[in-house]
């Protein structure tokens, strides 16, 4: 028995070994999913980029600068390409580059302006909101950040909702960066998108507004991307 018992131990450790190199019972990160079909005709890249993540359901970030974004179209058709391919063709021509950041694919300029970077790497020493829509987790996120800029100024909201709505969370989490939270946001129930307003040279004026939109995949998404969406 001592002997079978060791060599069942082998084939277990052996079993567990191969199953990590070859990324058994791990998710499929983004960029290696494979899209059936995607295209974009005669449509800026900001909504083309939006529909890329609430068509493929890809955990998605979103940072505009300088308005690129709304002057650029997009001529794209593509069947069986992954979604790194396809994130490849969009973002190159117009000045933009991507990088999966913990299952989040974030697509951002090449050149970060300095106050954005400020503002996504600013700490928040406490993250939290309790069970609300994911929407809901991005205005609990600004207020939050808002007691970091501004700790003398308290701040309240409210979010109007359906009965038919999703609700997610609660959610806590210590120590971890705007950037972090907003990826965790965009990871959380049936998934969405971060998308980040240009932000002023004194990034800590960025507070005192809204200053980040969340898409919701789990509910109708439509109306938010027509919002978010390049205004004649």
């Amino acid at each position: 028995m001592g002997a079978l018992r060791v060599l069942i131990f082998i084939i277990v450790a052996v079993i567990n070994s191969f199953g990590e190199q070859i990324g058994v019972g791990s998710a499929v990160q983004p960029q290696y999913r494979v899209v059936d079909k995607f295209e974009s005709h005669d449509e800026f890249a900001l909504q083309t980029l939006l529909r890329l993540g609430v068509e493929t359901r890809t955990p998605l970030g979103l940072v505009q600068t300088d308005g690129q974004l709304c002057k650029s179209k997009i001529e794209i058709s593509v069947e069986g390409e992954s979604i790194a391919s396809i994130a490849n063709r969009l973002t190159s021509p117009v000045g933009y580059t991507w990088a999966v950041e913990n299952g989040v694919l974030v697509i951002q300029p090449q050149r970060m302006p300095l106050g954005v970077l400020a503002l996504l790497n600013t700490l928040i020493p406490r993250f939290a909101a309790p069970r609300t829509t994911l929407e809901g987790l991005g205005l609990f996120l600004t207020m939050d950040v808002r007691a970091v800029f501004r700790p003398d100024i308290r701040t309240a909201g409210s979010l109007p909702r359906s009965p038919d709505t999703v609700l997610v969370g609660p959610v806590e989490m210590h120590n971890v960066t705007v950037k972090q939270a907003l990826n965790e946001i965009a990871k959380v129930g049936m998934r969405g998108q971060w998308v980040l307003h240009p932000i002023p040279d004194d990034y800590r004026k960025a507070a005192d507004a809204k200053f980040v939109d969340i898409v919701d995949y789990g509910s109708n998404p439509i109306p938010a991307i027509q919002r978010l969406s390049c205004t004649p």
